[in-house]
């Protein structure tokens, strides 16, 4: 590779030490430096689920975001239009032309593509990753190569919208980690009585008889989080009491002492049978 550890740090690790001195879990790093992301660019922060507390109304707020969004989408589009691209360069047997940069240009900037501005600045976002991979790439197809830089820039793309999304999702103070669970596990109970997952003709997935929508666990995650939390602390100490008393005692304590009685008594035997060999 053509970037070195200490550039690759200087990018990864740029929040590393603030981070450290949090003893947080490397698992809450994201969260963490989203919530460091808003603070640069004083963007509001918010604890608690709220449509006040973001210095501007949450209307013209969402309507701001969802501009954001669109430019997302217009990224998106550019990939398409490479993907595109990519299509007919294998069709034609092209692919050995992908990662020139008239040849990009001249296929963007086709009869109701880009305009030759636009056509041209796409073509050197491309011919950018390129530099990037420098050696890297040296030995691979063509195809090959132009492949990653669709990969980097798809990977680009889809994590600047989860970023992007999270900040929102800071700024009326929704748990995004937690939503997500309940998303998540929500998705979970689309599937049939027999556990499968139910498509129709088409493949489309199916919700199942059990589904439950994510609605109400996200309800009561923003709204009714203390509740549970309590509800489930009482179940942890009654399961804790169990363990400490009641359960030993079904496991028989007194075995145990037989157990180790018996096992030092075996072991003192061998002891004597030892000491025994060495007065021969």
């Amino acid at each position: 590779m053509s970037m070195s550890l200490e550039r690759y740090n200087k990018i990864v690790g740029s929040l590393s030490a603030e981070f450290a001195e949090t003893e947080l879990s490397i698992h809450q790093y994201f969260p963490f430096a989203i919530r460091k992301m808003n603070e640069m660019y004083e963007l509001p922060i918010n604890i608690a689920p709220t449509l006040d507390g973001l210095n501007e109304s949450p209307l013209t707020r969402m309507q701001g975001f969802m501009k954001t969004l669109q430019k997302e989408m217009n990224e998106g589009q550019e990939i398409l239009t490479l993907l595109q691209i990519r299509e007919n360069a294998i069709s034609k047997d092209e692919t050995g032309l992908l990662c020139t940069y008239p040849y990009l240009v001249d296929r963007l900037s086709s009869p109701g593509g880009y305009s030759e501005e636009d056509a041209s600045k796409l073509a050197r976002t491309v011919a950018n990753i390129l530099d990037f991979a420098g050696d890297d790439v040296h030995g691979l197809e063509p195809l090959a190569v132009f492949d990653r830089v669709i990969l980097v820039m798809l990977a680009d793309w889809l994590n600047d919208m989860t970023v992007y999304n999270r900040s929102e999702a800071l700024k009326f103070g929704i748990p995004s980690e937690s939503v997500l669970a309940c998303i998540m596990g929500s998705n979970f109970t689309k599937l049939g009585a027999d556990g499968l997952p139910i498509k129709d003709e088409n493949g489309k997935f199916q919700k199942g008889p059990n589904f439950i929508p994510p609605e109400e666990a996200i309800y009561a995650t923003m709204f009714g989080a203390e509740e549970l939390a309590n509800e489930a602390y009482s179940l942890v100490e009654a399961s804790n009491n169990v363990q400490a008393v009641a359960l030993p005692f079904l496991e028989d304590p007194m075995a145990e002492i037989f157990y180790a009685l018996d096992d030092e008594a075996e072991y003192d035997l061998d002891d004597e049978d030892e000491e025994d060999d060495v007065g021969y």
